[in-house]
């Protein structure tokens, strides 16, 4: 029988609504490392276009959003990930772990083949815990605001 940790007991996971759960995810995402290239936050209308266009899941403890999951579909049957972010205050918990293996499932069910994302540095030893391939080699965003 496998063993259910507390942290599992209580966090469920379920798609996103565009509209009652972008403040949530505003909030999540409101980290350092995950600002845009215009060095601010993400902003609640390209969120919630992301999670009407694409694929998003949140995991909630008591009707709170802990952590969410955000992606998009590429040609032949290929997503990007976005977003795999966990609360500043249950970061190191478990939460990414348990949100990437939901949402992995999530696009699993959904017949889709291969998942592309970009990472930084520090999250390298993450990303390989669940079998993703990194060039090892240090790669350059090139960005231009239009």
């Amino acid at each position: 029988m496998k063993h259910i940790s507390p942290i599992q007991e209580k966090l469920i996971f379920r798609h996103l609504d565009p509209l009652n759960d972008v403040e949530n995810v505003v909030d999540v995402l409101k980290q350092k490392m995950l600002k845009n290239p215009e060095g601010k936050y993400h902003d609640a209308p390209w969120l919630q276009s992301l999670i009407i266009q694409g694929h998003a899941m949140g995991g909630f403890i008591n009707n709170k959003m802990v952590c969410c999951a955000l992606g998009e579909d590429l040609i032949d049957k290929g997503v990007m990930i976005w977003f795999i972010a966990v609360a500043k205050e249950k970061q190191s918990l478990g939460y990414g772990s348990l949100m990437m293996e939901a949402f992995e499932e999530h696009l699993k069910a959904l017949k889709k083949e291969w998942i592309f994302l970009n990472a930084s540095a520090n999250a390298l030893d993450f990303y390989e815990k669940f079998d993703y391939s990194t060039t090892k080699t240090p790669t350059f965003e090139h960005i231009k605001m239009l």
